[in-house]
């Protein structure tokens, strides 16, 4: 079993500010209802359903980090936000984790490289 994540009770947390506490709770709050009562039919299908990536998207998880003028969200988010992220969906299942932050291979490259259209069109 996975451990839970974050800071142990009693533990000095030295890097997550009120902020990232905030977006830990709420998340919890996602997997809980949007990954965990599923993995398992998930898991036995296969595939988990596209809907998912336009669930994650409007709940904020998709485009943190990424430039407002494409859909993302970059004002008060940093590093510790996306590790958070990271824990929290292993918490439901490591396979729709890896699948729903894949994207981060790409978004970098397409917003260094790419053109206008290409970062409109992501």
């Amino acid at each position: 079993m996975i451990p839970p994540a974050g800071i142990a009770p009693g533990k000095e947390d030295l890097f997550y500010n009120d902020s990232h506490n905030a977006w830990r709770k709420e998340l919890k709050k996602f997997v809980a209802k949007e990954i965990a009562p599923f993995v398992e039919e998930w898991e036995e299908a296969g595939e988990f359903p596209r809907e998912l990536y336009k669930k994650a998207g409007d709940f904020g998880m998709l485009g943190m980090g990424y430039p407002e003028q494409y859909g993302g969200t970059s004002d008060g988010i940093d590093i510790f936000h996306g590790i958070i992220t990271a824990e929290e969906l292993a918490q439901g299942s490591g396979g729709i984790s890896a699948s729903l932050l894949s994207l981060n291979i790409s978004l970098p490259l397409i917003l260094a490289l790419g053109t206008e259209e290409q970062k409109k069109n992501i």
